[in-house]
């Protein structure tokens, strides 16, 4: 990021000017100020310095300086002259400033604008005194008017001359940052001005210039109304989009030019055809102007395509992100890990987030955003694995101008730029090329980055979150992924559990996503569902869970919900599942129950059985394998004992013990 050191006299004038640079160059420049005095030890490593003024730049005299220096030209703040619009003529008045040459230098400008029948006295540290004179107006520095005045217009710090804002935007190649709002701030401006002037004042030359010379560089076209509702200005694009010259236009009514819905002109936007194209209207009524309205015109093709642009820039900054209240779980695992992150929140550290895809990764990552400091700044995330590797290296680094072909003139900053004082979650890390994680690494350890073709070092302050799915320490015996690299991730590390180890959060979960309440959970999610789902291997996790949810949505129709009512894979996928699982006395006890049919058999008599069969298993540990089995889905209590379920008996078919 570019710095510009503003160089001034007074505090007021230097707190007001670098107010006015951030607002204008956020994310391209920053911008503070000096005091004359301190300039020498101040100005190192500044990419612009520019003084407030051609007196303060003369008191600084042969500072060393950066290479590009230059004095500001400067205007009267427009919107704050109301007061002095209403002095009445004749009237003298001091005008009070840190200098002479910028007490002159405002004299000058307010004469410029029309306000010419006024005295004006030049008042500044060490002038001759005025005591018959008691008004004073000053640009902002009150603290210069003598004690006899008794009447003070303040009309605020002066402002920077359009002129030169567009010489800084050009030297930060940062044109793009000029756009119809910055324009239109200074249109407006001069429009009142000039509409007060014109009630009370004879408006100058000057003045009609520079509204002409802002009119004609703004990228819309521009028409103002006047108040009798008749075209009174037009730019030339405006022109253009009618396909008629300004005296043509000039003196027409809005209803000519659109039709029959202009015949009475208000606020609003409005799509109209002209000439075999579609045109996009903005009327906006201009303030305590009276009837009068500023219409911009855009084809709306040119609108449609800027609108994409935007959304496609900016969604990731500024959609709603989640919080640790959005990780929804009721296991006590859950609960400790979530607990555990909040505390992470608290640090800059970076976090690596590992486990299996589905287990809210991305939702920890926003959590961990939202709940720190950082929460106001931008929270971006990148997906290693839909970039190649030379295109992760520029989105994450940035690039510059010609860096590469087809690269935007100008360059583009990257991700870790983009969201200086915030967070980037890099997820799927362990896809990472090698040559990428080399650059990850040193990004890490220096806390800066180099764009894609450039030499300067940018710094960053950024908070990094990672996530993977693989066994990174896996990859790394396999020198797929750097150690160093992991070690720098793995600050801070979590894993999520995946859904098969919480079955306690199957059921609620489902109940949320399905929008049930209690009573329809009763009737829909029977015993024999529950016990597919709760023993279900859920490979996808909470994702496949919600994708489930919408499929019920979409095909139950009303009846109390049975396996076949899912999706067909699940079913095939558990019944391999159950063969895999089955242990030998887990086999002896289930073969046994179904040896005794439907009529159901209890505790004391499977003993009974298996202990005939040699095998000689205690009333306890038969009693933990039933309920085993039972929550598995494979048998099912009855009032007469256990009963063995479809499941239990396709599980028996597909059954191979090595023993056997």
């Amino acid at each position: 990021m570019k710095q510009i050191l503003v160089v001034c006299v007074g505090i007021p004038t230097g707190e007001s000017i670098t107010a006015e640079l951030n607002t204008i160059f956020r994310g391209v420049a920053r911008a503070e100020f000096c005091l004359c005095h301190q300039l020498r030890e101040k100005a190192e490593g500044r990419d612009i310095v520019l003084f407030s003024s051609k007196y303060s730049q003369a008191l600084c005299g042969g500072t060393a300086l950066s290479p590009t220096a230059f004095p500001a030209q400067r205007v009267i703040n427009y919107r704050n002259l109301q007061e002095v619009i209403e002095l009445e003529a004749g009237s003298r008045v001091l005008l009070v400033n840190d200098d002479k040459d910028t007490a002159a230098e405002a004299i000058g400008q307010l004469m410029e604008i029309g306000l010419t029948d006024l005295y004006y006295f030049p008042c500044y540290p060490g002038s001759p005194g005025h005591p018959e004179i008691s008004i004073a107006i000053t640009p902002g520095e009150r603290s210069y008017v003598p004690d006899h005045v008794t009447r003070v217009i303040d009309i605020g710090v002066r402002t920077l001359d359009i002129r030169t804002i567009y010489d800084l935007a050009r030297l930060l190649g940062a044109e793009h940052l000029l756009d119809q709002s910055l324009v239109a701030r200074y249109l407006s401006q001069i429009v009142t001005v000039s509409k007060s002037l014109s009630q009370s004042r004879r408006q100058t030359e000057q003045t009609e210039r520079l509204l002409a010379g802002i009119f004609d560089q703004v990228d819309s076209g521009i028409a103002y109304v006047g108040a009798d509702l008749r075209l009174v200005r037009t730019n030339p694009l405006f022109e253009s989009i009618l396909g008629q010259s300004r005296e043509q236009l000039l003196g027409r009514h809005p209803e000519e030019l659109f039709g029959d819905r202009f015949r009475r002109v208000e606020e609003g936007s409005f799509v109209v055809p002209v000439r075999s194209r579609t045109v996009l209207l903005r009327i906006k009524a201009l303030d305590d102007m009276g009837p009068s309205y500023l219409v911009t015109a855009d084809y709306a093709d040119t609108i449609q395509k800027l609108d994409r642009r935007i959304r496609q820039d900016s969604a990731p900054l500024r959609r709603r992100l989640y919080t640790f209240q959005d990780y929804l779980t009721w296991d006590e695992g859950c609960k400790k890990m979530l607990a555990l992150a909040e505390k992470f929140t608290r640090t800059g550290g970076t976090v690596l987030i590992q486990g299996e895809s589905g287990t809210g990764k991305e939702i920890l990552a926003q959590s961990i955003h939202s709940g720190s400091s950082r929460r106001k700044a931008p929270f971006i995330p990148v997906n290693i694995t839909s970039l190649t590797p030379t295109l992760a290296e520029s989105e994450l680094f940035g690039y510059e101008d010609a860096s590469f072909t087809g690269a935007k003139k100008g360059g583009k900053a990257g991700i870790f730029e983009l969201a200086d004082g915030g967070t980037v979650f890099i997820d799927e890390i362990g896809d990472a090329a090698p040559e990428l994680q080399a650059k990850l690494l040193r990004a890490l350890e220096e806390k800066s980055i180099r764009r894609v073709g450039g030499a300067e070092e940018i710094p960053i302050r950024v908070s990094i979150v990672a996530a993977t799915n693989k066994n990174l320490p896996a990859m790394i015996r396999e020198g797929k992924f750097r150690e160093d690299l992991f070690f720098r991730l793995n600050m801070f590390p979590l894993t999520t559990i995946p859904l098969r180890d919480r079955p306690g959060d199957i059921l609620p979960l489902l109940r949320h996503f399905l929008g049930l309440d209690a009573e329809l959970t009763r009737t829909l999610l029977g015993p024999e569902i529950t016990r597919f789902l709760q023993n279900y291997r859920w490979p996808g996790n909470v994702r496949e869970l919600m994708n489930v949810a919408e499929y019920i949505k979409l095909t139950h129709e009303g009846h109390p919900l049975v396996p076949r009512d899912l999706p067909e894979y699940m079913s095939t996928e558990e019944v391999d599942r159950g063969r895999v699982f089955l242990s030998r006395p887990e086999y002896l006890v289930l073969n046994a129950v179904s040896s005794c049919g439907p009529r159901g058999v209890g505790r004391s008599r499977l003993q009974g059985m298996l202990s005939g069969s040699g095998t000689d298993l205690g009333i306890g540990k038969i009693r933990a394998i039933l309920k085993a089995l039972e929550e598995r889905g494979l048998i099912a209590k009855e009032r007469n004992g256990c009963t063995v379920t479809d499941q239990g008996t396709s599980a028996l078919k597909q059954f191979q013990s090595p023993n056997l």
